[in-house]
């Protein structure tokens, strides 16, 4: 039973709550398909374990960016604002104003590309040979390199980059496995290579080994977007990319031979920051994440 105190005709609601709906919403659907795939219900069949692989030792072979697109070494995200002001509208939520300025229908909400730019025929292409170069040198055994580029009305990093070093408009999921990015993660870009397309936003993030992301499964990257509807209220809600690495870029990994050693307990390497994010205020709670 809800005791409230609103006068009749009035109701009192829970502020914010959107988000929260979201996270769980996702972590029931993604458990339920998780348990169904590992015990063969629902029409699945029983996973089995298969072999592990890693990204292949290939010669680079120069390539130009429809060629990347069209194998799938680069996933795009592109939204107008009427596919934003529809995903609203089924959540009960009309447009921003007066809070904020409408944009015309046909605008590009965002265009957002991504890649993972570690394997160097996509890094290089992509980089080119001097930036490539310096992901190489800075990145430990293990780390996966992933570039983000994005154009439009909304920009992928957010206000909370800028307060707390938190990206809290994105996060990549990869099945149990949710990873939130700091500026600690992060490297701003100017430009791609010569000759590719132009954009407002490029970023790399370094995802370090232990994060409990492999590169070689499929993972989607998660898009959270956000409306005013009032003075200081928002409503959020989110779209997604999946993006699989292209077979030709992997290879089967050798066989581990002998006991594997316990790793010695350290902190995760996406630290907690102060506060939180939306992201993690919401979703920490729901399933597990490096935060």
């Amino acid at each position: 039973m809800v005791q409230t105190n609103a006068p009749p005709g009035k109701r009192d609601i829970i502020s914010g709550a959107t988000v929260t709906a979201i996270v769980v919403t996702d972590a029931v659907r993604r458990t339920a398909l998780r348990v169904a795939r590992t015990r063969g219900l629902a029409g699945f069949t029983v996973e089995r374990s298969g072999e592990k692989r890693r990204f292949a030792e290939i010669p680079f072979v120069a390539t130009d960016w429809p060629a990347l697109v069209g194998e799938g070494a680069v996933r795009r995200l592109l939204l107008t604002q009427a596919d934003v002001d529809t995903a609203f509208r089924r959540m009960g939520i009309g447009g921003p104003e007066p809070y904020a300025a409408a944009a015309p229908p046909e605008s590009v909400f965002i265009d957002l590309h991504t890649a993972l730019v570690t394997p160097d025929t996509i890094g290089r292409n992509l980089l080119g040979d001097t930036e490539y170069g310096l992901v190489q040198k800075g990145s430990k055994p293990g780390e996966t390199a992933l570039l983000i580029a994005a154009t439009g009305l909304y920009s992928f990093r957010g206000s909370g980059f800028v307060r707390g070093g938190i990206f809290d408009r994105i996060q990549v999921v990869q099945d149990e496995t949710t990873l939130l990015f700091r500026d600690s993660h992060y490297r701003r870009l100017g430009a791609l290579a010569s000759g590719l397309p132009a954009f407002t936003e490029i970023g790399l993030f370094r995802i370090p080994e232990g994060s409990g992301f492999d590169p070689a499964k499929p993972w989607r990257l998660e898009l959270l977007v956000q409306r005013p509807v009032g003075p200081i209220e928002k409503a959020y809600t989110s779209f997604s990319l999946t993006y699989a690495l292209p077979d030709r870029y992997l290879e089967a990994a050798p066989p581990r031979h002998g006991r594997r050693r316990r790793r010695k307990k350290t902190r995760p390497p996406f630290g907690r920051p102060s506060g939180g994010s939306v992201w993690e205020r919401s979703r920490c709670s729901a399933r597990r994440c490096w935060c």
